[in-house]
């Protein structure tokens, strides 16, 4: 008799989950019931999980993980069987750590320069404080028969000059690791890894999560809502380990699951076939699949965008950490993008990346360095891209940025192509007139009327040709800002009103429409969302604010087809599928005639210190009814 082989049903009694042990014959003969036990361990199978790793390793060879070539200078390891640090000077198999470090056991040891000689000592850690997630890691990975692990609070010189150094590299530290052990526990109370070596953990009949299949005889997958549920999955840090792990075992507190990039193995429901490689979409964000970053097809701004948008919504202890904590993920897609990061923002995507959107955010603590652009500077999950329009996919150039690095000169961004073209379009408007793209969008305006819209504006596609060179007094006022974009565009001032009886995305987001401020009639031209906290600050200083243009964009498609059918804002002048993405600005000078000095300084060289706010949009042709002017932006 077989009774090795179970299988796990799940049952509902009254809103309460039931999970049971099937013993049968064997695997040939499921009908021949051996036993029934009661499904509620109190700790995991160690065997069965080493079972996990070594199938993976068997049938998936190195696609899963192979053993690096090379460890980052100054890698330091813990030595599981002597119980002490050690500095690695070729590569060796580790295990790497990832938890939420509890900040209330202040006193609890960690690699200083003044401890780096004890640690380093054989049995240092068995007399040493550690905080309990860390000895029951130390533990299991004895108990898989692994030698080595990484935890960064004892393998980083915590107060070292190499500290930084190690902090750019998580992309190699995580993913050369053989595995990772992830403490996915869902309160912050929970002491420990549930379920290692006795360390209790919550009883079956408490987990709510589970769900059986339509036939009720067996179980569907808890993976998604366990993982994403937990305090492991909210934090900032953990976002960037999560993903650069090429493996993953999740204690959680009811049981654990092993993730390579193949499959999903848990305790209850071994093998999900529905957590298999993921191929019908280029990228889904970490909370959907989880899935190892080196695994996702990345190659587009939509990727980028994705990982942006989840990153986020993640909380920082610390909120100066936000570029150290997606430093790994930065060198993995700089790699695969084949360009440089510019404060969070791929080099190549930055004029469509400045396109974000938050609805709930302000400025960012202690972190002066990073400036206004970037989604980096502000608090709050961000999504890139203007609602309504496609801008966060296709957008039309209208400005040279530039950008201040620590060289003596602003240079210019070096876009990819696309970002460079006119609507995916490489339309060269030295050479030629159109202006309508060749990408086949529908609900598009005659060719004719779109070139003698687009010609009537103060800003179009060769105005910007004449306005590409930077002036010698921006140069100047470049410098004192490093890491500040640099450009040519028209602004203007327009009136903001709150519509009535709509709210943005969510309670803390309010909608404005945007007027023209002329003596003779106010027209309204466009629209932007702000949350509460921004809308109040900006207000303070009257519903006039000064806005610059930053690309071209399209109605989306379903405006574009109800466009044909008449105005959809019910404006007073024609209006066009033609979109200028604009950006709201908090201006050093306020003055009320600042438009004016504007235009009679231009001759002179007119640049204005700004720093960025918010994203809106306007109507094209209606654009010129706000007497925009052209002069030079220090976007810091």
């Amino acid at each position: 008799m077989h009774q090795n082989h179970f299988r796990g049903i799940y049952l509902d009694q009254s809103q309460q989950s039931l999970g049971v042990r099937l013993f049968y014959e064997d695997e040939q003969h499921l009908n021949q019931l051996s036993r029934v036990e009661l499904w509620d361990t109190s700790s995991f199978d160690v065997t069965l999980v080493r079972s996990w790793i070594s199938k993976c390793e068997q049938m998936h060879g190195d696609t899963c993980w192979n053993l690096p070539t090379a460890v980052p200078k100054n890698f330091r390891l813990i030595d599981v069987e002597k119980s002490c640090i050690t500095l690695v000077a070729a590569p060796v198999r580790y295990v790497a750590l990832s938890y939420v470090w509890n900040t209330a056991h202040g006193n609890d040891v960690q690699l200083t320069r003044s401890t780096v000689d004890v640690l380093s000592q054989a049995s240092a850690l068995t007399t040493s404080a550690l905080p309990d997630a860390i000895t029951d890691a130390l533990s299991l990975c004895s108990d898989l028969g692994k030698t080595y692990m990484w935890i960064d609070r004892l393998c980083i010189v915590q107060d070292g000059v190499d500290k930084h150094g190690q902090i750019q590299v998580m992309d190699e530290i995580y993913g050369k690791a053989a595995f990772t052990i992830v403490a996915a526990t869902e309160r912050a109370d929970v002491t420990g890894l549930p379920g290692v070596r006795g360390r209790e953990r919550r009883p079956t009949l408490a987990n709510k999560t589970r769900q059986s299949l339509v036939e009720g005889d067996s179980i569907k997958t808890n993976f998604e809502s366990v993982i994403t549920k937990s305090l492991w999955c909210t934090r900032g840090w953990t976002f960037q380990e999560g993903i650069l792990s090429p493996r993953i075992l999740y204690v959680t507190d009811h049981q654990v699951y092993f993730r390579c990039s193949k499959c999903l193995v848990e305790e209850e429901a071994g093998i999900s076939a529905g957590h298999r490689r993921l191929t019908k979409s280029k990228l889904e964000s970490h909370r959907q699949s989880n899935q190892p970053l080196g695994d996702r097809d990345i190659n587009s701004k939509i990727d980028y965008i994705a990982l942006v948008k989840d990153y986020t919504a993640r909380n920082f202890s610390f909120e100066a950490d936000v570029l150290n904590a997606f430093a790994g993920v930065s060198n993995v897609l700089a790699a695969t993008l084949q360009t440089q990061f510019l404060f969070g923002i791929p080099e190549n995507l930055l004029l469509s990346a400045l396109l974000w959107e938050a609805r709930h955010h302000e400025r960012r603590k202690g972190v002066p360095h990073i400036p206004s652009w970037s989604w980096a500077a502000w608090t709050g999950a961000i999504n890139i891209g203007i609602r309504d329009l496609m801008a966060a996919k296709i957008i039309g150039i209208l400005v040279k940025l530039y950008v201040q690095d620590h060289k003596k000169r602003p240079r210019p961004v070096r876009l990819e192509s696309q970002e460079k073209w006119w609507f995916s379009s490489p339309i060269d408007f030295r050479t030629t007139h159109t202006v309508q793209p060749s990408y086949g969008y529908a609900a598009l305006p005659e060719e004719f009327d779109s070139i003698r819209a687009w010609r009537a504006g103060p800003h179009n596609p060769w105005s910007m040709l004449d306005h590409e060179e930077l002036d010698s007094a921006a140069r100047r006022e470049a410098r004192k800002r490093p890491g500040c974009l640099v450009f040519n565009t028209t602004f203007a001032r327009l009136a903001m009103e709150k519509r009535d009886g709509a709210e943005g995305d969510g309670e803390n987001s309010l909608e404005f429409y945007l007027y023209t401020t002329n003596d003779d009639q106010n027209l309204r031209i466009g629209k932007i969302a702000l949350t509460r906290i921004l809308a109040t600050q900006m207000l303070q200083h009257g519903n006039t604010q000064c806005f610059i243009v930053i690309c071209a964009a399209l109605l989306g498609r379903y405006h574009r087809r109800a466009l044909r059918k008449g105005p959809w804002h019910n404006s007073p002048v024609p209006t066009t599928v033609w979109q200028l993405c604009v950006m709201l600005v908090d201006m050093e000078d306020r003055s009320p005639d600042i438009v004016r000095r504007t235009i009679l300084n231009r001759k002179r060289g007119s640049t204005h210190v700004v720093r960025r706010v918010g994203m809106g949009y306007v109507d094209m042709d209606l654009w010129r009814l706000a007497n925009p002017c052209w002069t030079t932006i220090v976007l810091e």
